[in-house]
């Protein structure tokens, strides 16, 4: 897959809990910076699944990606 990272085209979201236990945050990193224009939205104290953990946040920064805008309630890179 790593090799395949740099040739997706559409616009990324990358969602990652801080306190994930499963998969390390320094993949979602990477994916990241591999994907071009890709973000990385950090929801602070969720784990391995933030959609279920913290589901208001988790629809503020997938609305605010799909607006254009950058969510204020998570760490973006």
């Amino acid at each position: 897959m790593r090799g395949d990272l740099r040739r997706v085209q559409a616009p990324t979201l990358i969602v990652w809990g801080s306190r994930d236990r499963v998969v390390p945050i320094e993949h979602g990193a990477f994916m990241a910076k591999q994907i071009p224009g890709a973000r990385l939205a950090v929801v602070r104290g969720a784990g391995h699944m933030p959609f279920y953990e913290r589901p208001e946040e988790c629809n503020r920064i997938v609305l605010a990606f799909l607006r254009g805008d950058r969510p204020e309630s998570s760490n973006t890179r």
